[in-house]
């Protein structure tokens, strides 16, 4: 029951376990890879530098909510 409640009525948070790969940057916003010894370089290669953002979840209800903000402003 709980996750039936959840996908009607669960409130907008982090994911604990859904995740979006992202390319990894540098302080500069130069994208960050792998060379052949396994360091982290600029330098492009075929080995890119990914990290795991947590994606944001929440319930149907906050979804039409949003969209309802969003239509009616």
């Amino acid at each position: 029951m709980n996750g039936i409640w959840d996908v009607y009525f669960g409130k907008r948070r982090e994911s604990s376990y859904l995740t979006e790969k992202r390319h990894k940057e540098d302080e500069n916003g130069n994208k960050l890879y792998f060379d052949d010894e396994g360091n982290i370089t600029t330098i492009i290669t075929d080995k890119p530098v990914l990290t795991d953002i947590p994606m944001v979840v929440q319930g149907v209800l906050y979804t039409l909510m949003d969209i309802g903000d969003i239509l009616l402003f």
